[in-house]
């Protein structure tokens, strides 16, 4: 192999650790033989070794079309919700920790860890800094468990994931709530910090998948043993849910949802959202096995971008 190709598949490994381009790659390695030519440069092993490991310890990269070159990516922020109080502290605590710098289209991570010493975290609620605001909160326990409830979390840590579609600094707000179960005391606790995104991709369906939601319901009404009744839907925080299908597993499919894209709304700089759209469905088995799945589709608001996902529950039907 030559030294070009050597030093092009060092920069091939390194890329994949940052996320460089194959023409930043060809520009590169173009550069250096335009440097080298009239010198024999020595680069053996060892010098490709250094190269590889530089991939580990070099920040990572953003490839800027716009700005005609590469930028440093800085390190990942963290913010308390009490600077001066250390997690072992009585009370609830928080630690928000995001990248400083990312651009549009890409996932961001919000990573948080909750310090509870008293109570059990019932809610979590996310704004993620755009105008008009979108906000995403879920329930993370229902108060089922042992007798006294369930046990405190310490050292939580759970991941929320959100895309921007326009350029800007964000103010990331990420509130927990714990009490609740057996008459616990309410504790609310509030984090924030910034985020900078730079122009980059701007697809019209954003780039988290669409989640289908299946929901058993057939503990809340006296069905008959070989009926199904569930609430069947999907969401999508940054795409239109244009189709929802539900496969029975017994050679049935049936659409649920079959959304006209006169309905999807595109606000200027943000992505089209569907929190959720379902609908309350009853099914009668045959007795068996079967595994239903229920598959969603959101596009963006031209149609285009179109992304799908699927999930699968089995269910036994006695005889």
């Amino acid at each position: 192999m030559s030294l070009e190709n050597e030093i092009k598949e060092a920069f091939v490994r390194l890329a994949s650790e940052v996320r460089v381009g194959a023409p930043a790659i060809d520009g590169a390695v173009g550069r250096a033989r335009r440097r080298g030519r009239g010198r024999r440069l020595a680069f053996g092993s060892l010098g490709l070794s250094f190269l590889v490991a530089a991939a580990v310890v070099v920040p990572r990269l953003i490839d800027t079309p716009s700005r005609g070159g590469l930028t440093l990516r800085p390190g990942p922020a963290k913010f308390l919700s009490d600077p001066t109080a250390p997690p072992s502290a009585p009370g609830l605590h928080l630690e928000l920790s995001i990248p400083s710098q990312v651009v549009t289209a890409e996932i961001v991570e919000a990573t948080v860890r909750v310090w509870d010493d008293s109570g059990t975290v019932t809610h979590d609620a996310v704004l993620w800094g755009e105008t008009p605001g979108t906000q995403f909160a879920q329930l993370i326990v229902d108060c089922a468990g042992p007798p006294n409830g369930p046990a405190p979390m310490e050292n939580d840590r759970r991941v929320l994931r959100h895309a921007y579609r326009t350029p800007g600094t964000y103010t990331i707000r990420v509130q927990i709530m714990s009490g609740h179960c057996q008459d616990t005391e309410v504790e609310t606790k509030e984090v924030s910090g910034t985020i900078s995104v730079v122009q980059g991709g701007t697809p019209s369906n954003g780039p988290l998948a669409p989640t289908p939601h299946i929901e058993d319901r057939r503990s809340l009404y006296e069905a008959p043993p070989l009926e199904a009744a569930f609430y069947l839907g999907g969401g999508d925080e940054d795409g239109f849910v244009r189709r929802v299908v539900v496969d029975w597993g017994d050679g049935t499919v049936e659409t649920l949802v079959d959304a006209p894209l006169s309905g999807c709304e595109e606000t200027p700089g943000l992505w089209p959202s569907t929190y959720l759209d379902g609908r309350d469905v009853k099914h009668v088995f045959a007795p068996g096995t079967y595994t239903l799945t229920v598959t969603v589709t959101s596009v963006g608001c031209g149609g285009e971008d179109s992304q799908t996902q699927s999930e699968h529950v089995t269910l036994t039907m006695p005889a």
